[in-house]
């Protein structure tokens, strides 16, 4: 059950509040907005001690909501080519982040309660990138975090039949610890080179959990710290998300930073069950004035 709805303690009509929940399975998961103090709550619980639990109190901090992309817009694509229509907005998406977010907070799991503090990243993305033919569900996402202060993004599409890159769609955007922007889009500069391959029985895709990627900032090499970090759930949505290691230049380079992946590799369209229909063609080209289509 889905229940949208202003926070008891609002002050601002700005605030909102989402509540997902399933009474059967005794879990619910609480996410509140208040818009004068640009903070956010994240609440999880379950009625089984032994699921996982969290309340989270986040806060929004430096360089606080940017676009993604230079234009807040990323090309999803809806066809092999990579073509969208901007008439229907088919094939593109809306894409904002804000890549530092100070939290403090508790997580359970079994029993046992860990204090939390540090930082999230926070991304919105939404619009029309959703159909039947689409070629936008291969994927490899990046959120770097260095050391030295830089945060760094990046998406590398890929296609099929072998995870290829689209150098025309993949963009970067580093943010410097001045409060710098840099955008990369298009561009060919970012390459991940992958050196070894993980899967999990009974399902059919493979991700890599280390791997070289080439930047105009300089070379380094991913370590998975969890290998078995592959999602899979019961729409047929299967992914491969965690924390890798960054080292400068190689495997034996020195830790630098911490990376959070995404690998999601899905057939044309994504899963079955979510390609609901009637589709409408949003590809197609809007009537001119005064024309009444046939």
């Amino acid at each position: 059950m889905f229940e949208p709805q202003r926070p008891a303690d609002s002050t601002s009509p700005a605030d909102f509040q989402y509540v997902l929940r399933n009474d059967d399975a005794g879990w619910s998961i609480d996410e509140r907005y208040y818009a004068n103090d640009e903070r956010w709550v994240f609440r999880m619980k379950s009625k089984n001690p032994k699921d996982p639990w969290c309340d989270l109190d986040i806060r929004l901090g430096a360089p606080g909501y940017i676009p993604r992309t230079p234009t807040g817009i990323e090309e999803e694509g809806f066809n092999d080519q990579g073509r969208y229509n901007p008439q229907t907005m088919h094939g593109l998406s809306y894409y904002y982040i804000a890549p530092n977010m100070p939290f403090t907070g508790k997580f359970g799991f079994d029993g046992r309660v860990v204090e939390l503090t540090g930082s999230v990243w926070l991304e919105h993305q939404w619009g029309n990138i959703k159909g039947m033919d689409q070629e936008n569900c291969r994927w490899r996402w990046f959120s770097f975090r260095f050391d030295d202060g830089r945060m760094l993004a990046f998406r590398h599409w890929v296609t099929l039949p072998d995870n290829m890159p689209v150098h025309e769609r993949n963009h970067y955007c580093m943010i410097h610890p001045d409060g710098r922007i840099e955008y990369g889009f298009p561009n060919r500069d970012f390459r991940f080179t992958p050196t070894r391959t993980f899967s999990v029985p009974g399902v059919e895709a493979q991700w890599n959990p280390e791997g070289l990627m080439e930047t105009p900032f300089g070379n380094f090499f991913l370590k998975s710290l969890v290998d078995d970090s592959v999602y899979v759930s019961k729409s047929g949505m299967t992914f491969w998300e965690g924390p890798m290691s960054i080292h400068k230049d190689n495997s034996a380079g020195e830790r630098t930073g911490t990376a959070y992946v995404e690998q999601y590799f899905q057939p044309r369209g994504g899963p079955k069950i979510m390609r609901t229909g009637p589709e409408q063609d949003l590809a197609r080209e809007l009537p001119k004035a005064g024309i009444t289509p046939r």
